[in-house]
C-alpha cells in the first residue's frame, strides 16, 4: 500500500483502536498546478505506514471534526472556500465507501459516538443535536436535543457563557 505524506497539516483526524485516520491535502510529485489534491488515510501504529482510503467526497474542509465508531469514520461541519459546511460524512471500513450525512441545525464543532447515535455540539455546547442511526432513512436529519432534557456538567461553567452542558451517564435524550 503507497505511502502518505502530508505535505499540508491533517484537516481532521480520529482515533482507532489500530491507530488514526485522517483527511489531509498532499502535493503531487510534481507538485499540480491545480494544487495540493485532497485525500485520507489510515495510520497503522505497529507498522508506521499510512494507507490510502477512497477519497473524500466534495471540497476540502477545514476545522471539521470527526469520530471514530469502531467500523464507520463520521466527519462533520468544518469550513471549505465556500463557507461553512453544516453537513458530514460517513466513511465505511467495510466497503471503503463514502456517504452523506444530513447537515445539524447548526455548525458542529464536537461530536461523540454513543453506540447508534452521533451527538453532536455546538462550541459553546448550548446547542446539542442527535443523529439516530438505528432509525436513519434518506430522510432522517439531526434532530435538536430540547434544552429542558440537558443537565449541567459537575462543577463546570464559563464565565462568559451558560453552564457547559453535560451528557453523561443517566441523562435521557
Amino acid at each position: 500500500m503507497p505511502l502518505i505524506s502530508f505535505g499540508h497539516r491533517p484537516r481532521t483526524v480520529a482515533a482507532t483502536d489500530e491507530g488514526l485516520l485522517a483527511i489531509g491535502l498532499v502535493e503531487g510529485s510534481p507538485p499540480s498546478r491545480a494544487g495540493p489534491s485532497l485525500v485520507a488515510g489510515r495510520y497503522d501504529l505497529d507498522t508506521g505506514w499510512w494507507t490510502l482510503l477512497s477519497p473524500p467526497p466534495g471540497p476540502a474542509r477545514f476545522a471539521a471534526t470527526s469520530v471514530w465508531s469502531g467500523d464507520v469514520w463520521y466527519v462533520l461541519g468544518g469550513t471549505t472556500a465556500a463557507g461553512e459546511r453544516l453537513d458530514g460524512l460517513a466513511w465505511s471500513a467495510a466497503d471503503d465507501d463514502w456517504t452523506y450525512l444530513p447537515p445539524a441545525p447548526f455548525s458542529p464543532a464536537t461530536v461523540h459516538w454513543d453506540h447508534d447515535r452521533l451527538v453532536v455540539a455546538d462550541r459553546m455546547g448550548a446547542r446539542v443535536a442527535v443523529l439516530d442511526l438505528r432509525s436513519a432513512t434518506d430522510e432522517t436529519t439531526l434532530q435538536l436535543v430540547p434544552s429542558d432534557r440537558m443537565t449541567p456538567a459537575a462543577g463546570v461553567s464559563s464565565p462568559d457563557a451558560d453552564p457547559t452542558i453535560g451528557l453523561g451517564r443517566g441523562t435521557a435524550l
